[in-house]
């Protein structure tokens, strides 16, 4: 058989192609299933997730850590199998030899620096194929649900099937669809206070005569109306608008979170849409995936799912992207030289708090330590949870199901909290004398129990219950995690340890808290209270977890014997996957701090990483010290507003001005204050 040759042209505008191949997208696909083509995926991942999927073997190296020479090899190796798979044509390039990139690339340019290919589009559908058909092996090895329960999702669409607007409203109460913390309280609101407004905005929403993404900024603009000046929230973001559709429409929409549509588009290679019209991108690509998967995704949750009325085909998909949000990004993960070598899911929350809480129970006392705005007491309750319901599946639930927990926590009086300053001594922390008045009007004094006392008596009320009852503890509440009450660690919480004098705080009960010093330990000790003479000691079940602040050297240093009875935890700077951050602006202000920064995220942000300081840090200072925290770079409030000017303006440049001044960053760093205040005001 005659091969069709093929031959490479270059136009005016530098764009080299060789023009249709003849090979369809099923055929990409039943060619990219064949043995031989495994070795060239990883390689072909990479150019399908870059943007618009047009990228050098260069700019695929920088950020995924390879060679050069791995992706410009298995591009090619993988086009010249192709050819000879095929055998029906080859190309000739401009220098009248053959060529085999423009066979797996549409088109090229030459730029200055480099070389860039375009994917072809069959290919790039052909890829998205293999992947979707990976993940639905995946997802059929734990079904129905991959571990998740999900079915409360079908249950709501049939209890709000036929209702109006305000009657879904009503129904996503509490049911984890949207972001129930913020949200509930505001339709609460507006429900007894304008429901015939809240009526109408419901109805605008669901006018199927209008484009979506005019519907959900109409939603936006007509919330916010509805509320308060001074609110923080409104309940107006995409992701609640689509719960309401979706109940509405359950063959149309689908629920919708920002998580979910970031982590399918830098999967797959879709582009992430503006601001606004994610939710109308996201359902674009999930009915064209419906399409072609729907009915084989739904098979596999159909015993969970088949007693409800509603089973529309995009729900099945949705709830696979959710399930496998974390393998999705596990395996992103690995396509980078680093992580295929050290195997490490350090940079993640997850595993960093799960190993937190393994430091925790051995050392029984932790404080969690870093500049502002690393997220300190923001994780406290991340590890609390962990901690005391490590049954719950904390890795894989909403951020409004943990806070939600441990309040319950609090109100059942296994979490106490203080915040540490001058003022407090021994007296609030262990035990006290309190003027009283007496029936006589007399003056006189009674001993009163500390914070921490009253948290030991707790715990050890805990324990004799339990050993009375044999550990048949009725369980009493209803909203911690089935099994969560019959082990129950105490939990006392210090925010800002080192702004109190804690050597006279805690007094003679520094040695109580060693773990070989608690009850029940062979080397336990006690000691009797001043006032009440009581002998008094640790429980085992009770864990101390603190903050401290490092940045500013005013504030009381911990003393090497408190140190010692502690395990320090630092809370570092790294890039948050939310909706909002500013990634570009983070690693712009981080480089003040180390010079290290391209190394340290390819390392995923892991916790072990050498940090090397830069420049323009003190040598008097560590980074984990004084870094600016994350939170600094988020830059939409509640409401999905940006307010990055403002927060670049009145928040990170004063405290990179007081830095200087204080003599944490050198005067280099105003170059880059200078270069921030231009941005801002623009």
């Amino acid at each position: 058989m005659e091969l069709n040759t093929l031959r490479e042209t270059v136009n005016t505008n530098g764009e080299y192609s060789c023009g249709d191949i003849g090979v369809s997208a099923s055929e990409w696909l039943g060619l990219l299933k064949q043995p031989e083509a495994r070795k060239y995926h990883e390689a072909l991942f990479c150019f399908l997730r870059e943007p618009n999927q047009k990228g050098s073997c260069t700019s695929v190296a920088q950020k995924y850590g390879k060679s050069l020479n791995y992706y410009n090899g298995n591009v090619k190796g993988f086009s010249q199998w192709v050819q000879k798979r095929l055998n029906r044509f080859r190309v000739i390039g401009i220098k009248g030899s053959e060529t085999f990139w423009p066979i797996a690339m549409e088109k090229g340019w030459q730029t200055k620096k480099e070389f860039l290919w375009l994917l072809r589009t069959e290919l790039t559908e052909a890829l998205r194929d293999l992947l979707m058909e990976h993940l639905i092996e995946e997802f059929r090895k734990r079904k129905p649900f991959y571990g998740y329960e999900e079915s409360y999702k079908w249950q709501l669409l049939d209890n709000t099937e036929g209702k109006d607007a305000l009657g879904i409203i009503r129904a996503l109460k509490g049911k984890n669809i949207v972001a129930n913390a913020y949200v509930d309280p505001v339709f609460n609101k507006l429900n007894k206070e304008k429901p015939s407004e809240l009526i109408v905005c419901g109805e605008h929403l669901l006018d199927e005569t209008i484009p979506i993404d005019k519907r959900i900024a109409r939603f936006k603009q007509e919330m916010q109306g509805l509320g308060h000046e001074d609110w923080k929230n409104f309940a107006n973001d995409e992701r609640t608008a689509s719960a309401i559709l979706t109940c509405a429409y359950p063959e149309k929409y689908t629920f919708y979170k920002w998580e979910v549509y970031k982590r399918l588009c830098e999967y797959f290679g879709y582009d992430i849409n503006k601001k606004g019209t994610n939710f109308g991108n996201f359902m674009e690509i999930i009915n064209n995936l419906v399409a072609k998967y729907g009915e084989t995704v739904q098979q596999i949750m159909l015993s969970e799912i088949d007693r409800y009325k509603n089973k529309p085909l995009n729900l099945a998909i949705q709830t696979l992207f959710w399930c496998l949000k974390d393998f999705m990004l596990k395996e992103m993960d690995a396509a980078k030289q680093h992580t295929s070598q050290t195997s490490t899911d350090e940079g993640t929350d997850h595993s960093r708090f799960d190993k937190g809480v393994i430091t925790w129970k051995r050392h029984k006392n932790i404080v969690l330590y870093g500049a502002p705005g690393t997220g300190k007491t923001h994780s406290i309750p991340e590890y609390a949870v962990r901690l005391c319901c490590p049954t719950f599946n904390a890795n894989h639930a909403e951020r409004s199901q943990i806070v939600a927990i441990y309040n319950q926590l609090k109100e059942e009086g296994r979490i106490a909290f203080t915040t540490f300053h001058q003022s407090m001594d021994y007296e609030d922390w262990v035990e006290g004398l309190r003027p009283v008045v007496t029936d006589n009007n007399q003056v006189g004094y009674n001993i009163e129990a500390g914070i921490f006392k009253r948290l030991c008596e707790k715990a050890n009320d805990t324990n004799t219950q339990e050993e009375s009852m044999q550990n048949d503890f009725p369980r009493n509440s209803s909203t911690l995690p089935d099994g969560e009450n019959s082990s129950k660690p105490y939990i006392m919480v210090i925010d800002e340890i080192n702004r109190g004098n804690v050597s006279k705080i805690f007094g003679e009960l520094l040695t109580l808290l060693e773990t070989d010093k608690r009850k029940g330990n062979p080397n336990a000790e006690k000691v009797v209270l001043p006032y009440s003479k009581e002998a008094f000691e640790v429980p085992a079940n009770v864990f101390v977890i603190a903050t401290m602040n490092t940045a500013d050297r005013s504030l009381g240093a911990l003393d090497y014997a408190i140190r010692r009875r502690f395990a320090f935890i630092a809370e570092r700077p790294y890039a948050l996957d939310n909706e909002g951050f500013d990634r570009d602006l983070f690693k712009q202000v981080s480089q003040l701090f180390i010079n290290n920064f391209d190394e340290y995220e390819k390392s995923n942000f892991d916790s072990t990483f050498k940090l090397q300081a830069a420049d323009t840090l003190s040598a008097d200072y560590k980074p984990e010290e004084v870094w600016i925290g994350h939170s600094y770079f988020l830059m939409h409030d509640e409401n999905g507003e940006d307010f990055t000017n403002d927060r670049i303006l009145y928040e990170i440049i004063p405290l990179l001005e007081e830095y200087i001044r204080d003599g944490i960053l050198t005067t280099d760093a105003q170059t880059t204050i200078d270069e921030l205040y231009d941005r801002a005001i623009k």
